[in-house]
């Protein structure tokens, strides 16, 4: 299914792998990508049975989680009057309603599944996306990996930010000492490690500005956009 890798390059090498699934390394870049069978529909897997068959957080245990990200968060968010923020990937809403139910109440998510009712959050996949206004600051939990291409979501996403505006990115840490289990079939298809990744986003007019160890098979990123 995926034949050129987010660098350009369409040359791969496969590599052996423990799990059930195939991986293979651009030759370039050396980004590692899961080689996801061309039947398989995962749109529709996302929109019918991740949050049914795969994610196994409660909504009580996401609102836990939300409370310590926005700790994490207030750096930038202590320096914006009112800020309007999208949440990509909203899952189960719960760090949106967090977010809300705190004094943001310009928090807005957008979520592909079927099991969506949250008022803040719309049913939408992130390339169909058509808001009326750009957003100060956008945040993507656990999302980034899981789609089939990147770059174009990538672009979407700097689309929808306002110049100088922040973009933060949670992303597991696939070769942590702890991050065995994020290598999961079918759902996460970029294992880009650290440097990789920043240097991935960086080129669609970010600067790295923190970066943070949440625990040890995850990290978080915090860019900022430039002005133009």
């Amino acid at each position: 299914m995926i034949n050129k890798c987010v660098c350009g390059c369409v040359d791969f090498i496969y590599i052996s792998t423990q799990f059930n699934f195939n991986l293979k390394k651009c030759s370039d870049c050396n980004i590692i990508i899961q080689d996801i069978d061309e039947n398989e529909d995962i749109d529709k897997f996302y929109y019918e049975k991740y949050h049914t068959q795969s994610y196994t957080h409660s909504y009580e245990l996401d609102y836990s989680i939300a409370e310590k990200r926005l700790s994490n968060y207030q750096f930038i968010l202590n320096k914006l009057k009112s800020p309007v923020i999208l949440d990509i990937g909203s899952g189960n809403s719960a760090f949106v309603d967090y977010l809300v139910n705190n004094g943001y109440e310009y928090t807005f998510g957008i979520e592909p599944g079927l099991q969506i009712k949250r008022n803040n959050v719309i049913r939408s996949n992130l390339l169909d996306y058509k808001p009326i206004n750009q957003f100060d600051v956008i945040t993507i939990h656990d999302v980034l990996e899981h789609f089939v291409d990147p770059t174009e979501n990538m672009k979407k996403i700097t689309a929808l930010t306002k110049p100088n505006g922040y973009f933060i990115l949670d992303f597991p840490n696939f070769f942590s000492n702890n991050g065995m289990h994020h290598w999961k079939r079918i759902e996460h298809i970029w294992c880009f490690n650290e440097s990789q990744l920043i240097s991935f986003v960086s080129s669609f007019g970010y600067i790295l500005i923190k970066k943070i160890y949440p625990v040890d098979s995850k990290i978080t990123l915090f860019f900022k956009r430039t002005s133009e």
